[in-house]
């Protein structure tokens, strides 16, 4: 899993990125301190890092989603259906949380791309599972969660003062 801290978190004595050699490679330091995180036996799901982010990094809304959490100074962990899939698990979740007609991404480009056929067979919660987990990209971004459950699916100034009511 993919984690993002906040600044003030990574700029620490032992997290910042000159102090751990990674100058200039965010990612990289983000990594390390997961890894020291991980070490020290901290839970990413424990109250202090409750909430995760799921999407893929490139989408408009899921970075405008992370730099508000940035700036807002919340921790969370980012999850990246591109190299770490969509986890079925948590799909399921969601589907009986918020159903899978918001889940699924209808304005979307890769929506758009699906011939007529497969679009057709989108009609109720197995199909558009089975959608989903093949292809990630159809599904609504992001998907924001706090302790587990759906706090958001989308991301603009309504969700993110529902999101900071629960912060």
């Amino acid at each position: 899993m993919g984690v993002m801290l906040p600044k003030a978190e990574r700029s620490g004595t032992l997290g910042g990125r000159k102090q751990m050699g990674f100058d200039g490679n965010q990612e990289a330091a983000d990594r390390a301190w997961f890894c020291m995180r991980q070490f020290c036996l901290l839970d990413l799901r424990s109250e202090q890092m409750s909430w995760l982010v799921y999407g893929i990094p490139n989408c408009n809304t899921v970075k405008k989603a992370r730099t508000w959490f940035d700036e807002q100074g919340q921790a969370y962990a980012f999850h990246d259906y591109k190299k770490q899939g969509v986890p079925a698990d948590r799909l399921d979740a969601w589907i009986q949380q918020v159903g899978w007609e918001v889940l699924v991404n209808r304005q979307g480009t890769t929506w758009r791309q699906l011939d007529d056929a497969t679009k057709a067979g989108v009609v109720d919660a197995a199909s558009a599972r089975a959608l989903m987990l093949d292809k990630a990209s159809v599904i609504k971004r992001p998907v924001v969660e706090n302790n587990g459950s759906v706090v958001a699916v989308g991301f603009d100034d309504n969700k993110a003062a529902s999101i900071q009511s629960q912060f």
